[in-house]
């Protein structure tokens, strides 16, 4: 899903890339499972910044990304993303990156969800710009505001469960432990294109069709 095509981009993956880039983030770390590797290989060919590619033959995001880990200096201050998303905002990690700098522990991208997409994001409750609750794709709920995207320092790795889905679980966690989760709203649009109707709603959306 990570190299579905855009209009303005040769895939979803190198979308997500070049809005890391252009807020300095240095180095990729990049896992698939074994029959990917190849075809990743092929498409970050003319990337000019250093890509860790690692095969990931897990059961869950969290266990890849702890996997990223090895791959990652003890401190290093890290920005992530699902490659098979996408979003307008191109200063999402700039934004991210100066929450951290300003002292957040962990800097929570959220994104004004549209109808029904509470059932596919991590639905975040605020007090201020503090995240103080997370309900995963829930059927009903009043939250305006799902994540899309994280930046976080290095006392977050501790919260990061290999048998949880995925990293956003482990928000609550941090939160209870009293670390600082703090919520930069987004500009613009958020997609998940794990399904075929919102990558399709994604390419309308590019193309300026209802």
């Amino acid at each position: 899903k990570m190299l579905l095509p855009l209009p303005t981009q040769t895939s979803l993956l190198s979308a997500l890339i070049e809005q890391m880039r252009v807020c300095n983030v240095e180095q990729f770390v990049i896992g698939t499972r074994m029959g990917n590797v190849e075809l990743l290989e092929n498409a970050l060919d003319d990337l000019e910044h250093p890509v860790a590619l690692f095969q990931a033959d897990t059961q869950t995001m969290s266990e890849t990304v702890l996997m990223s880990r090895e791959y990652i200096e003890e401190n290093e201050a890290v920005a992530f993303g699902m490659p098979d998303t996408y979003f307008d905002d191109e200063n999402a990690y700039c934004k991210l990156r100066a929450a951290l700098q300003r002292g957040a522990d962990v800097a929570v991208g959220v994104f004004r969800a549209r109808p029904d997409q509470h059932r596919k994001l991590g639905m975040v409750e605020l007090e201020g710009d503090s995240v103080i609750s997370v309900i995963d794709k829930p059927n009903r709920t009043s939250l305006i505001y799902g994540w899309g995207i994280l930046a976080w320092r290095a006392n977050y790795w501790e919260y990061i469960r290999e048998s949880d889905p995925h990293v956003g679980y482990a928000l609550p966690y941090a939160i209870e432990a009293g670390l600082q989760v703090k919520a930069v709203i987004m500009d613009g649009e958020f997609y998940d294109c794990g399904t075929r109707e919102e990558y399709f709603d994604l390419i309308a959306h590019i193309e300026g069709r209802p």
